[in-house]
């Protein structure tokens, strides 16, 4: 039986629409090639975004990545046209003591286009 995302991917397609879906660890081979591919490869692009407000400062990076031949030998080879990181740096005031907390999380995800 195919995944959920595969036939999601199949019917955006059908329906000439762009699809972006996040990569968790469910899909370890896919997951696994996705970091290969952001730590070894230079993106085509970034962007950055940093919001203030509420105690929090929250930068993020954004990088697209060209996913070559590094799904070729998976049913995904067909679908992931960008393989897209988001990295998040996120510092929270404490309001009563006055000390930062810093917490980091880096995301992956997958586009049609």
């Amino acid at each position: 039986m195919r995944c959920t995302a595969k036939k999601t991917f199949d019917a955006a397609t059908q329906a000439s629409i762009a699809l972006i879906v996040g990569v968790k660890d469910n899909q370890p081979t896919l997951h696994q090639r996705v970091q290969e591919v952001s730590a070894t490869t230079a993106p085509l692009g970034t962007a950055h975004s940093h919001d203030k407000g509420r105690n929090r400062d929250e930068r993020r990076t954004v990088a697209f990545f060209d996913p070559a031949s590094a799904l070729a030998d998976t049913d995904w080879q067909p679908h992931v046209a960008t393989i897209i990181r988001v990295e998040r740096n996120v510092y929270t005031r404490n309001t009563k003591t006055g000390l930062l907390h810093h917490s980091a999380e880096t995301a992956f995800y997958i586009s049609s286009t």
